[in-house]
């Protein structure tokens, strides 16, 4: 997701990727990779494409009443 961010920002933004950067750099956060078994669980209940991220957000108990 990182590198999609980085990816994205570079085309349509590329002044705020310092910005980007900067926000990673200062706040602590945790990289979690779901296994296949919690991103097709999650694909029950958001779009495919969202699923890895639902999956990870819930996995690192960032998403509430999942």
């Amino acid at each position: 997701m990182l590198e999609e961010t980085r990816r994205n920002l570079a085309e349509s933004a590329p002044k705020s990727l310092p910005f980007l950067e900067f926000v990673l750099e200062s706040v602590p956060y945790e990289i979690v990779r779901p296994s296949k078994r919690q991103v097709l669980e999650a694909a029950e209940y958001t779009a495919f494409n969202d699923a890895p991220i639902v999956a990870a957000a819930k996995m690192a108990k960032a998403v509430e009443n999942c």
